[in-house]
């Protein structure tokens, strides 16, 4: 629709050959009005208090009081049919995309971890379409990343947009006091299933950027989603099992730290230097692992591994601290190349006083350390004798 005025219908006038009812605008009145004369009556008075209300700009006339309710009676039969058709397009939007837009803020939270998004209530879950994530996300070259990323510069734009379309605002001003709730409801409760989105962002024939962009983050979270959730899961699963090959499947983080200073401590009183031997970086990254929540991180990969699907996979691959299964995975390699390069050089230090203290056959992080530590004392012990 280029000019709105040129699809109003109003029989008996000029204009407009190409509208009928069925693609009208408005349709101000039927033929059939016209044919009651009690109709055609109310018809002429309402229009006539339209003209003078518009030549006046103002009630400040004669006989205003009674064209004021022919004036509101006609506007509100006219605002219901016009409403509808504003919807449908809307920013040359043909259709609704509050569904699309929905499904897109709420997925776009929970994969962001804004906490009111790992909730089941409505109200809760309509909290976190508007809500802002505590930080952006870490950049990356993962398409889970690249999810994240996305999810975050798009929230602004999809959040003007659902507001522009459901937006309760008072006095004709920009300000939202409010939502229309039941425009949304369906859409969430839709993406509550399983959460993947399913309303497709309708045709629109705008040349506004950010329509353009809107439409292709809904395409993209459809499409690649549940790819990038998958491959998530494969990733911190195939991580997580490698730190489990050194440290375990239920391991003692205080034991480890213990052993672990203990054995750094002995390595400097036996002198064993070399430039890959940082030891007080290596210190660092003990007094890090000792600090960090690596109990949480391991309740989160456990969800992970015992989900495969759906929002609770979702949740927890948001809800994982990621700073601190890096943190475990350096931790893991870093100490187990210590121990290799440690125990290489005990062995050859003292197979000079005629000692083999080195245990080839141990296995298992704990054990290493242990054997480490008392091999370090007793030789120690003999150098000093």
């Amino acid at each position: 629709m280029n000019k709105l005025k040129d699809w109003v219908i109003l029989p008996l006038t000029k204009g407009a050959p190409h509208c009928n009812p069925s693609n009208a605008f408005i349709t101000v009145a039927s033929p059939e009005d016209f044919d009651d004369s009690d109709a055609r009556l109310r018809l002429v008075l309402a229009l006539r208090a339209v003209i003078r209300f518009h030549t006046y700009k103002t009630w400040d006339f004669d006989r205003a009081n009674e064209e004021f309710p022919r004036y509101a009676n006609l506007m509100e039969s006219l605002h219901k049919q016009a409403i509808p058709r504003l919807k449908l397009s809307y920013r040359k939007v043909d259709g609704d995309p509050v569904p699309a837009l929905t499904e897109s803020l709420l997925l776009g939270a929970r994969i962001l971890n804004i906490s009111t998004a790992h909730g089941r209530e409505d109200a809760t879950l309509i909290d976190a379409m508007f809500a802002n994530p505590a930080a952006p996300p870490l950049d990356g070259e993962s398409i889970w990343e690249e999810l994240r990323g996305s999810c975050y510069r798009l929230r602004e734009m999809l959040k003007t947009e659902v507001l522009t379309r459901t937006g309760v605002r008072q006095g004709g001003r920009g300000k939202v006091f409010a939502v229309d709730a039941t425009r949304l409801l369906n859409a969430i409760r839709s993406l509550k299933g399983d959460w993947q989105v399913k309303s497709p962002f309708p045709k629109h024939r705008s040349g506004d950027e950010n329509i353009m962009r809107i439409e292709a983050h809904v395409k993209e979270l459809t499409r690649r989603s549940q790819s990038a959730i998958k491959k998530r899961r494969e990733e911190i699963l195939s991580q997580w099992r490698s730190i489990q090959d050194e440290l375990g499947d239920d391991f003692d983080k205080q034991k480890v730290v213990t052993e672990l200073g203990k054995i750094i401590q002995a390595a400097k009183q036996f002198g064993i230097k070399d430039p890959q031997d940082n030891l007080a970086q290596l210190s660092k990254l003990v007094e890090d692992f000792r600090d960090a929540t690596v109990s949480k991180c391991l309740q989160h990969v456990q969800r992970i591994d015992e989900e495969t699907e759906g929002g609770a996979l979702l949740s927890a691959l948001a809800q994982i601290d990621d700073t601190t299964l890096s943190l475990v995975s350096r931790f893991v390699t870093e100490l187990g190349a210590f121990l290799d390069r440690t125990e290489t050089k005990i062995g050859g230090k003292l197979a000079v006083l005629g000692e083999n203290i080195v245990d080839n056959a141990v296995v298992g992080v704990d054990s290493r350390l242990l054997a480490l530590e008392q091999t370090m004392a007793n030789a120690l012990e003999r150098t000093v004798k």
